[in-house]
């Protein structure tokens, strides 16, 4: 356990000096021996850190038995009532918390004129000198995110503002376990404040903006969610969001500037940690997490390597607030705020014709091999712009589809997309049916059945008939019969494939094949092309060669660059033991698609299915049609969008 309390301009005790984070650190430092005469039930041993509202000492506790950090009010700084009180405050705040990432408090009292609170004992140490040798993993800032903020929610919901996270009060075990202790400048909801009216509260460098500002009904649990956004931004970079001369720059710098991008001073950072960060850090609070819960969930997702729901600020946000930061330049009477929509009209549709380029150039690399990290940053950069990000979002889960082979990255980026889309809302029935459909298409993809299965029936609510919720439907049940087969549960895996060709039958009912596929609708030939491939794949691993190959060619003449369609073919000849066509099959299914990998199994998605499958396929099956308007008397709902 250690201590490292402070308040901006609450505390200027005599000796008091400024430590090393910007806070105050008391002079009034007792021995341990004069600490162990005071109180005798414990046997004091060292100290082991100091703060503006006490001394922590490692002692061991003798009616117990059990070793604490004993953290005591010097007689020096006991002189005032409001300093006892607020002291033994943090007693009382923590005593109302229980959890595992809170240290607790075993004891609080006073003998011989020295106040003393008991706390378990963390052995390890404060992240404040953890990262004075290295900084910390992306990983390991995740975890310890992850711990805090869980937390942190906990004490949200007891009404407990903790209003001083930082690295010096989190505290670090050598097995990993993180705790998160000093809740002495806490706020109770609905208690006063033990601070004088005016202070600010909290350690600057980790201060948010509504601290500073001083307004006590605007600092909430959001402010904490701050205060661990520049932590773990200090952890991955071995600095503070600010580096100011003085104490007035930098509180300044917070409710005025914006930090440099992580990745700038940390090029190993996952973009996703880094937009985490950056929206824990919103100057708004409403631009921020909404609580404790959300921001722990989104990092959850990102160690597990699934997409998260936080996004990057747009460009037009950054630019109206660049022009509000120079209202002054940009709004000086009525003539120059004309001047200011002028410049903004013509900024936009610069900006607008820049994203047009890079869609355009990401284009142009699509069927390079070596340009797929180009590829990915136009779409990137593309995305991040607002005219275009809707489609950004859209070419990379194709570009995904193309080349996810070769860069798995690509898999994630486009799951991160399609959550991002459906989480903003705003698609037409049909829109939403196909960000569905390739949401669960790449969840598969990565092995994740469960959101695969979500997706589907969310898709049958929106069109029960629908085609792409048909084809979603029907390659969750092929993956499942591929993974029976592997277990060896030949029964339970024709049955799969079975049902997966009774719901692609009728999702092909309306192809007409008679027609040329160039007369047909682009979009309407690439969905009846999806259909009839994973038909052929069905039938194939039921052994009927002949029904799978009829679909195969169907598939084929409705988008003959589909390289899919030769991969699937060539499985099915090998499968015939017809090596020499199957070869044929797979030169051409690389010459269509550069990038794709003809040996890769297909995704393996559970060991223990066959109750999960049992569930989603009566689920599936029980969900009711949709009686809202827009879904169910929609001719819509039974044909893909034009724009899709």
């Amino acid at each position: 356990m250690t201590s490292n309390d402070s308040e901006v301009l609450g505390t200027n005790g005599a000796g008091d000096k400024p430590n090393a984070s910007g806070g105050i650190v008391t002079n009034f430092e007792m021995s341990v021996e004069q600490v162990g005469r005071c109180l005798p039930d414990y046997e004091v041993l060292r100290v082991i850190g100091s703060g503006a509202m006490g001394v922590v000492y490692e002692a061991n506790h003798r009616p117990l038995q059990r070793r604490v950090a004993l953290k005591v009010l010097p007689p020096g700084l006991a002189s005032r009532e409001a300093t006892i009180l607020r002291f033994l405050r943090e007693a009382e705040v923590v005593a109302k918390i229980h959890h595992e990432h809170i240290v607790p408090i075993y004891d609080v009292g006073s003998r011989s004129g020295l106040h003393y609170i008991a706390m378990r004992f963390v052995p390890g140490i404060s992240l404040d000198r953890s990262i004075m040798a290295a900084p910390l993993s992306p990983r390991e800032c995740g975890e310890i995110g992850l711990a805090v903020s869980r937390a942190l929610a906990f004490a949200h919901r007891q009404g407990i503002i903790h209003r001083d996270v930082k690295p010096a009060n989190i505290l670090r075990e050598p097995d990993g376990r993180v705790s998160l202790t000093d809740f002495g400048l806490a706020r109770v909801d609905g208690s006063g404040t033990m601070t004088e009216s005016g202070a600010l509260v909290g350690t600057p460098n980790y201060m948010s903006p509504e601290q500073i500002q001083g307004s006590r009904e605007s600092v909430d649990g959001r402010s904490d969610l701050y205060s661990l956004g520049v932590t773990l931004y200090e952890l991955l970079t071995q600095r503070p969001p600010f580096q100011e001369a003085t104490t007035a720059a930098t509180l300044k710098a917070i409710l005025e500037k914006h930090p440099p991008r992580v990745r700038k001073l940390r090029p190993d950072c996952p973009k996703e940690l880094e937009i985490i960060l950056d929206k824990a850090m919103r100057k708004n609070t409403a631009d921020r997490y909404a609580n404790g819960v959300a921001l722990a969930d989104d990092l959850e997702r990102f160690l597990n390597g699934r997409p998260i729901l936080a996004k990057r600020e747009s460009v037009a946000v950054r630019v109206f607030r660049f022009v509000k930061n120079r209202r002054g330049v940009f709004v000086a009477g009525s003539i120059a705020a004309m001047l200011g929509i002028g410049i903004l009209s013509l900024y936009f549709n610069t900006q607008h014709e820049k994203a047009r380029g890079y869609i355009t150039a990401a284009k142009a690399g699509w069927d390079d091999p070596k340009a797929v990290d180009v590829v990915k940053h136009n779409l990137e950069v593309a995305h991040e712009y607002s005219s275009t990000h809707q489609e950004a979002c859209l070419l990379r889960a194709k570009f995904a589809i193309r080349a996810g082979d070769r860069d798995p990255e690509l898999i994630t980026l486009a799951l991160a997309d399609c959550t991002e889309l459906l989480a903003n809302g705003g698609l037409a029935p049909e829109e939403e049916i196909y960000v569905l459909y390739l949401q669960g298409r790449f969840s598969l993809q990565k092995g994740d059945l469960a959101t695969a299965q979500v997706s589907a029936n969310r898709a049958k609510w929106l069109g029960e008939e629908h085609p792409r919720t048909l084809i979603l439907y029907s390659i969750i049940k092929i993956g499942a019969g591929r993974s029976f087969e592997k277990q060896g549960a030949s029964e339970e895996a024709k049955k799969e494939f079975s049902e997966a060709i009774g719901s692609l039958t009728k999702a092909v009912r309306d192809d007409d094949k008679n027609a040329a596929p160039g007369a047909l609708d682009p979009t309407v030939a690439e969905m009846w092309c999806e259909a009839h491939l994973e038909l052929g794949t069905a039938y194939a691993l039921l052994g009927e060669y002949d029904q799978a190959e009829t679909h195969f060619a169907r598939a084929s003449a409705l988008d003959p660059r589909n390289a899919e369609v030769h991969r699937r073919r060539m499985e099915k000849l090998r499968s015939e033991g017809k090596s020499e066509a199957a070869g044929i099959e797979e030169a051409l299914a690389k010459a269509i698609n550069p990038f794709m990998d003809v040996s890769k199994a297909a995704p393996e998605i559970g060991s223990d299915i066959k109750n999960s499958m049992m569930s989603f396929t009566n689920t599936f099956r029980s969900l009711l049609k949709p009686t809202d308007s827009r879904t169910a008397s929609s001719p819509a709902a039974s044909r893909p969008a034009k724009s899709f």
